[in-house]
């Protein structure tokens, strides 16, 4: 096939995918299919909404106690969005719904929880605990000298989101193992910490499912505890180990036998050390259901969101739709990076199949991915590492699912200056549509 004749069949096939994209998501009749969509599994949601917000909330709880980390440094406490319709002049250009992140100040405010962590260890335990946990991480310009204590950007960043993220990313234990070892490797992170985080936070994303807490737990998703108060998990290191449950602050922050190293954690009393000072709850628990209700309330506005951008014109017509040009110009970067890791595979292992061929074009996407992601929370660290140490996370990562490691590096040699250039290309593209609309870029 002559070049001509593969350039023809590619601006075709991007042609077809973007009036396919249009007709699913910007036509009329898409946003009303989509809504009625939604509706169909909003009662799924919801539940979805009531086992994953209460375990990354508490499992970020337990990290934020263990290393001394500001509140509002953890992403899964800042998920919160203003939402509003838009005025006749944002409808005129476009604008379905407006959908803008809210300030730390006012997420904070809404969730009921101090956003400095010294403040909010002294609203949620007890004095004589307090007094036990250690000095809070520092923030350049904010935190006092002497009461703080530092850690490298990417370590801090890997302790409070990325291995949070491991868990949303990865839902069997092998392969969430493999990348949280290949970056513990690259930012040279004792493997014991790993281990003593990883199992802290199985540990309570388990109880949640299968031990009924009461004023914690929901009585439609969280088993009744066994009559021993024993779970059982699968370790870092792929080890099975039963645990014993009696009281929440103990799996948050105390030190249990086999789980976590001593000082990574705190000697605690046989009871609860929540300061409670009359009120019912702890304000964490509080904050937790006004994330959920927040979560629920939101996804019905989905399908708005998915249609967002789009003029009465741009909506007949997908060629006049300038988020489905751009969408196409998106499309055709991914082709970019399929084409170049095909093209240097095949140069490489001239006898490699359309399988072990499609694994380096995977691995080439990822890279190009995680480097321009900018909404998903936990990615941050990716955008953090240098050359070589992203170089040293991907072959790493890669390499122990099986790939040559030679020929991942060869890869990496060969498309890390122009895959960046044309990640920094992307991230423009991404944020052209919202702010031609005159909005802000999230």
């Amino acid at each position: 096939m002559s070049t001509t004749s593969i350039l023809s069949k590619l601006v075709s096939d991007i042609a077809r995918q973007k009036q396919l994209y249009h007709e699913k998501t910007m036509t009329p009749d898409a946003e009303w299919i989509n809504y009625l969509r939604f509706l169909e599994i909003y009662d799924y949601y919801v539940d979805l909404s009531h086992i994953i917000i209460p375990e990354f909330m508490i499992s970020a709880l337990s990290s934020l106690i263990t290393f001394g980390i500001n509140p509002w440094e953890f992403d899964v406490f800042t998920l919160y969005f203003d939402i509003r319709i838009p005025t006749l002049d944002e409808m005129l250009r476009g604008i379905n719904i407006v959908i803008d992140k809210t300030t730390i100040e006012y997420t904070f405010e809404k969730l009921g929880i101090e956003e400095d962590f010294s403040d909010f260890i002294k609203q949620h335990f007890e004095p004589e605990i307090v007094a036990q946990i250690m000095p809070e991480k520092c923030v350049y310009g904010v935190s006092r000298y002497g009461m703080c204590f530092v850690d490298p950007q990417t370590m801090r960043e890997f302790l409070k989101n990325t291995l949070l993220l491991m868990f949303r990313k990865h839902k069997d234990w092998e392969s969430r193992r493999r990348e949280i070892k290949a970056l513990a490797k690259t930012l040279d992170i004792s493997e014991d910490i790993v281990e003593s985080i990883h199992d802290r936070i199985e540990l309570i994303m388990k109880i949640y499912i299968e031990m009924f807490t009461l004023n914690y737990s929901r009585l439609n998703i969280s088993k009744l505890a066994s009559d021993n108060g024993i779970v059982s998990i699968v370790s870092y290191i792929g080890e099975s180990k039963d645990v014993s449950y009696n009281i929440l602050t103990d799996i948050l922050m105390g030190c249990i036998l086999d789980i976590g190293v001593l000082d990574q954690c705190y000697l605690l009393p046989e009871k609860s050390v929540f300061r409670l000072d009359n009120i019912e709850l702890p304000a964490i628990f509080n904050a937790i259901d006004v994330m959920i209700k927040h979560n629920i309330d939101r996804f019905l506005y989905t399908p708005m969101a998915l249609a967002n951008y789009a003029t009465g014109s741009e909506r007949i017509d997908f060629r006049k739709a300038q988020r489905t040009e751009t969408w196409g110009q998106l499309m055709t970067m991914r082709y970019i990076v399929d084409a170049h890791a095909i093209s240097v595979v095949k140069n490489l292992l001239p006898n490699a199949d359309n399988f072990t061929i499609n694994k380096y074009v995977t691995a080439l996407r990822q890279f190009f991915g995680h480097i321009t992601k900018r909404h998903r929370w936990g990615m941050k660290i990716y955008g953090m590492l240098d050359i070589d140490l992203f170089k040293k996370y991907w072959v790493e990562y890669w390499s122990s699912m099986g790939l040559d490691r030679d020929v991942l590096e060869t890869l990496y040699n060969n498309v890390s200056d122009w895959i960046r250039h044309l990640a920094i290309r992307k991230r423009e593209i991404g944020r052209r549509v919202r702010a031609s609309r005159g909005l802000t870029p999230i």
